[in-house]
C-alpha cells in the first residue's frame, strides 16, 4: 500500500507519457494475516476515510485515493472541501 497517493507523488515523463508513482516513505505491504494498518498517514484530502477511524484498512485506501485524484484532473476542484476532518 502506498498510503500518501497524491497529484505531487504522481510524475509523467513527456517523452513517452510513462507515468512514475513516487515518494514510498509510508508505504507497507499489507498482510492480512500478520498485520493490521491503523495508522493515519498522507494528506487528510487524498485520504480514505477509514485511515482516521482508528479501525484497521486494506489497501482499499489507494484505490480512494486514485479517485480523488481523478476527480480533480477531470473536474479541477476537490470533491470534499471542509476544515473538519
Amino acid at each position: 500500500m502506498h498510503r500518501d497517493l497524491k497529484p505531487s507523488n504522481i510524475l509523467v515523463r513527456k517523452s513517452d507519457n510513462k507515468v512514475f508513482i513516487i515518494d514510498f516513505n509510508v508505504a507497507r505491504k499489507h498482510d492480512p494475516e500478520k498485520e493490521t494498518m491503523k495508522s493515519n498517514t498522507g494528506i487528510v484530502q487524498f485520504s480514505a476515510p477509514e485511515m482516521f477511524t482508528s479501525e484497521p484498512y486494506t489497501n482499499k485506501v489507494d484505490i480512494w485515493s486514485a479517485g480523488i485524484i481523478l476527480y480533480m484532473m477531470l473536474g479541477g476542484m476537490q470533491p470534499f472541501i471542509n476544515d473538519n476532518l
